[in-house]
C-alpha cells in the first residue's frame, strides 16, 4: 500500500449491519471518493435504473465514484434466464459498474452442455447465448476472482485483480473472493481446468493506495483492506447495497447507508428496462418459483439418488396420474380406446436416465427456458407397459455402471431416477452380462443379480403384475440400455405409446404448476431414499437411535432461528451453539465437510451424539436446505420440542 490507512484498515460490510442514518442530498461531497456497491441482485433488471441514479447523486455532489458488486448479479428471475444474463451485462454497464465479483449464481448460464454445436444442430430446443466468458468479454465487464484459478472455454476472461485509478489520482487493487463452495453447485463440465482456493489465501500486497475486497465467500475481515462482504443466499430477496466514503487526502473512510426509496429511476434507462421486462413477459408468459437449488451434478446424478432426480421422475408420474396426460394421447389412440392410463394409479411409476439431467436448477423464477437448460431435448411423453420382472429387468441392465466412477461415467448415463418405487442396487454383487446392446457400451441384463425393488408405490413388488411406466420418448424407442422398454413384449394389447406432450412444456411445467404457490420447495428437496445404492444411506436411517448425549435436556427450538430458508449445517450450528459448542474432534468423515468448514464443529458434534449420521457413508450435504421432517426428527433426537 503506497499510503497509510490513519483509522481503521479492516471493514466489514454486511447489511445487518449498516446504519440508518444517510448524507443528505445536499451534502457536498467533494475532495471524497465513493464506492457504491451492491451485493445479490440476483436478476432483478428493475434495481438498475435506480442504482444508476445513485450514482449520478453522488457525482453530481463532487465525489469520485465507484461502482462495484460482490456477486450473484446474474441468475433469479425470468429476465435473466430470458437471454442468459446477457441483457442484465449489459445494464450493469450503462449503469456505469467498474468491476463485479463472481458469485455462485453468475455461473449458472452459458452451460458447455447445453451450447455444444452438435446439440444445437439436432435438438431446436437449445438457446445458447453463449459461455459465461464470452458474455464478460463481450459486454467489458470487468470480473474479478482472486480466489479461482485456469481457465476453460466456458470460464475465461476474468481477472486475479484489477486496478482502478479515479479521477483524482487515488489507485485502488480491487480483489473478487467467490465462495469456494461454488464449485460442488456447479457443473464438473465447467469446471475442467478450474481450482477453488482458500480465500483467506489471497494476496493483498497488491501496489495501489487502497486494496478493495469485494467478497461473497463469508470473509468479513482480512489485513490491510477495506472488505465488502454480503454472503450469497438461495433466496433472491437479499439485495444489498451500501456504500464507502473514503477521505482522498488522508484515506480514512466511514460507511453509510443507502436507501433506494430515495432516488427517482435514472429515465432513460428505465425506458430500456421496461421495453425489456415486456418483450420477456411476453416470450415467458408462465413463471413459477424455485425456493431450493436442484442438484444438477452430472457425478451425483448417475452415482443415486438427487433432489433433480426425484423431482422429475415426480413431475412425469404426477402427469399420468392427474390425468393431465389424457388429452396428449395422438387420434390414432383415442380411436383405438386409449385416452387413458390403463392401470389403477397405484400400479403407475416413471423412470428418467440420469443421462438426461444435464444442469442445476437453481432457487429463483423457473422458466421454460431454465427448464430446457436441465433437459435440452424435445422429448415427449411415453406409457410403456411392463410386468414386474420385465421392469426390474430393465432397472438391472440400467444399473450396470454403478457404483460411479470416472471410468463408468458413460455407463452411468442409463442409470434410472424413480418415482412410485423404491429400490436398492447391490453393488458388491457382479453383473451378469448378457449381450452387446446396439454395438455400444452397455449388455443386456442376463440376468437379475444386483437389483431388488422394495416398493411400488407404499406396496409390495409383483413381478407378475402390469405396471404403466412413464418414461421418454427416447426410452420407449431404447436409449442408452432401454431395450425392456423398448421391447415391451408383455404389452400384448399393444397399449404402450408416445404421447404428443411435451415433457418441459407440459409435464414437468404443470407439476410446478400444481405444487402449492407453484413453487419447488424444500418439501422437493428431501432424499426419502427411493434409491440406495451400495452403502449409501437410506433416508429412513439417517437418524439412528442416539447415544446418551451428555447435555441438559430442555426446549431449545424457541431459542433457534429457523427459518423456511436454512441449511442443515447453519442449523446443526445453531443447535451446536445452543449446547455450549462443546469440544469435538473435527474428522474428515465426509467428503462434503472439510476440516476448515463453517460447520465443521457442529456437523461433527451432531455425528458423534447420534443426531445425524448423513445422506450416504460419506456425504452430509451441509448446504441443502433442510426440511421440516429432519428438524423435527434431530430436535426429538436431541431432547428438545417443536412447538
Amino acid at each position: 500500500m503506497k499510503k497509510f490507512f490513519s483509522g481503521l484498515v479492516i471493514l466489514s460490510m454486511l447489511l445487518a449491519f449498516l446504519p440508518a442514518d444517510v448524507f443528505a442530498a445536499e451534502d457536498s461531497l467533494a475532495g471524497t471518493t465513493v464506492v457504491l456497491f451492491t451485493g445479490n441482485i440476483r436478476g432483478d433488471v428493475s434495481l438498475i435504473p435506480l442504482i444508476a441514479a445513485v450514482r449520478a447523486d453522488f457525482e453530481a455532489r463532487g465525489a469520485d465514484v465507484l461502482l462495484v458488486d460482490t456477486g450473484n448479479f446474474l441468475q433469479g428471475t425470468r429476465y435473466t434466464s430470458f437471454n442468459s444474463g446477457s441483457t442484465m451485462i449489459t445494464l450493469m454497464m450503462a449503469a456505469g459498474y467498474n468491476a463485479v465479483a463472481l458469485g455462485t449464481y453468475d455461473f449458472a448460464f452459458g452451460t458447455g452442455a447445453i451450447g455444444a454445436a452438435r446439440m444445437a444442430e439436432v435438438h431446436g430446443d437449445v438457446l445458447d447465448f453463449g459461455p459465461l466468458g464470452d458474455l464478460l468479454e463481450a459486454n467489458g465487464l470487468t470480473a474479478v476472482a482472486s480466489n479461482i484459478s485456469g481457465a476453460n472455454d466456458y470460464f475465461h476472461s476474468f481477472f486475479a485483480s484489477s486496478t482502478i485509478v479515479t479521477e483524482s489520482g487515488i489507485s485502488f487493487g480491487i480483489v473478487g473472493l467467490t465462495d469456494p463452495y461454488s464449485a460442488g453447485l456447479l457443473l464438473e463440465s465447467n469446471l475442467v481446468g478450474i481450482e477453488f482456493t482458500d480465500p483467506a489465501a489471497v494476496d493483498l500486497e497488491l501496489d495501489t493506495d487502497v486494496v478493495l475486497v469485494l467478497s461473497n465467500a463469508s470473509m468479513p475481515e482480512m489485513e490491510g483492506a477495506i472488505v465488502i462482504d454480503t454472503a450469497p443466499t438461495p433466496i433472491p430477496s437479499s439485495f444489498t447495497i451500501g456504500s464507502v466514503l473514503i477521505d482522498n487526502d488522508t484515506l480514512e473512510y466511514d460507511w453509510l447507508n443507502v436507501e433506494l426509496s430515495y432516488y427517482t429511476a435514472d429515465a432513460e434507462l428505465a425506458a430500456v428496462v421496461d421495453e425489456f421486462m415486456e418483450e420477456v413477459a411476453e416470450a415467458f408468459p408462465r413463471v413459477y418459483r424455485s425456493l431450493i437449488t436442484l442438484d444438477g451434478s452430472i457425478e451425483r446424478n448417475r452415482g443415486g439418488e438427487t433432489n433433480l432426480g426425484n423431482f422429475w421422475a415426480d413431475a412425469l408420474r404426477w402427469f399420468a396420474v392427474s390425468g393431465e396426460i389424457n388429452a396428449y394421447f395422438d387420434e390414432d389412440d383415442v380411436d383405438a380406446g386409449l385416452d387413458s392410463i390403463q392401470v389403477s394409479d397405484e400400479y403407475v411409476v416413471a423412470l428418467w436416465n440420469a443421462g438426461n439431467l444435464r444442469d442445476f436448477l437453481y432457487p429463483g423464477d423457473v422458466t421454460v427456458q431454465d427448464l430446457r437448460r436441465v433437459l435440452p431435448f424435445p422429448n415427449t411423453v411415453a406409457v410403456v407397459y411392463l410386468t414386474g420382472a420385465e421392469l426390474l429387468e430393465q432397472l438391472e441392465a440400467s444399473a450396470q455402471g454403478l457404483p460411479y466412477t470416472d471410468a463408468t461415467h458413460a455407463l452411468t448415463a442409463s442409470f434410472m431416477h424413480v418415482s412410485g418405487l423404491e429400490y436398492v442396487v447391490n453393488t458388491d454383487a457382479a453383473f451378469n452380462a448378457g449381450e452387446s446392446y446396439r454395438e455400444r457400451a452397455w449388455y443386456t441384463a442376463a440376468s437379475v443379480e444386483r437389483v431388488s425393488i422394495t416398493s411400488v408405490n407404499g406396496r409390495p413388488f409383483d413381478e407378475n403384475a402390469l405396471y404403466a411406466v412413464i418414461t421418454s420418448n427416447a426410452n420407449f424407442n431404447g436409449m442408452d440400455i432401454s431395450y425392456v422398454l423398448a421391447a415391451r413384449e408383455s404389452d400384448t394389447e399393444g397399449w404402450s405409446t408416445i404421447t404428443t406432450a411435451r415433457v418441459v412444456d407440459q409435464a414437468v411445467m404443470g407439476f410446478i404448476a400444481s405444487l402449492p404457490r407453484s413453487e419447488i420447495s424444500w418439501e422437493q428437496d428431501a432424499l426419502p431414499g427411493r434409491v440406495v445404492v451400495g452403502d449409501d444411506v437410506p433416508f429412513a436411517m439417517q437418524f439412528p437411535v442416539p447415544v446418551p448425549v451428555e447435555i441438559e435436556v430442555f426446549p431449545v427450538y424457541e431459542t433457534l432461528e429457523v427459518r423456511e430458508d436454512v441449511t442443515r449445517g447453519a442449523f446443526l450450528g445453531q443447535l451446536y451453539a445452543t449446547a455450549g459448542s462443546p469440544d469435538v474432534a473435527v474428522t474428515d468423515r465426509f467428503a462434503d465437510v472439510p476440516a476448515g468448514h463453517t460447520y465443521a464443529a457442529a456437523i461433527a458434534w451432531a455425528y458423534e451424539t447420534g443426531l445425524v449420521v448423513g445422506v450416504s457413508r460419506t456425504r452430509f450435504a451441509p448446504d441443502a436446505l433442510i426440511t421440516a421432517e429432519q428438524i423435527d426428527i434431530i430436535m426429538s433426537r436431541f431432547g428438545g420440542n417443536l412447538e
